[in-house]
């Protein structure tokens, strides 16, 4: 929260723990099925970071952490990233479109398996690949 400049110093601890919890509860109303509150404030806190994003990067902040590799990986803000950002809001979203009454079936579950599978390899995929970036470009002199 510090480092993103956006609230008075005194208020990134207080503010960090606030998002923390956010993100705890739209995890955890993820869980209860018919809400969409889950998905709502995710979206919210998905567009918000790629706001926080945009205005670091409007301040020419390109060398910020994001904060989203976690402790041992640094990603550097980017506009990759904040578009990152609004789609997976966009895609939060899903969970406010009302249910099918169709009964589901086993080709249902294989196929959300096998979505599931891909998108989290490539996420991973994706995410390695930006972390890399700004070390590709040192290693081919261009940064």
């Amino acid at each position: 929260m510090r480092a993103y400049e956006l609230a008075p110093a005194r208020a990134a601890r207080p503010l960090a723990i606030l998002l923390l919890l956010g993100e705890v509860a739209a995890a955890a109303w993820l869980l209860i099925p018919g809400h969409g509150w889950g998905g709502a404030l995710g979206a919210a806190l998905l567009a918000l970071y790629a706001a926080a994003i945009a205005v670091n990067l409007g301040r020419g902040r390109r060398d910020l952490d994001c904060g989203c590799g976690g402790p041992g990986m640094r990603r550097p803000v980017s506009n990759a990233l904040m578009v990152r950002n609004l789609v997976l809001a966009g895609a939060a979203l899903v969970v406010l479109v009302p249910e099918s009454e169709r009964a589901l079936g086993w080709i249902d579950l294989a196929t959300v398996l096998a979505a599931t599978a891909t998108l989290a390899a490539l996420w991973t995929a994706v995410a390695r690949l930006d972390a890399n970036r700004p070390a590709l470009a040192r290693v081919r002199g261009v940064a």
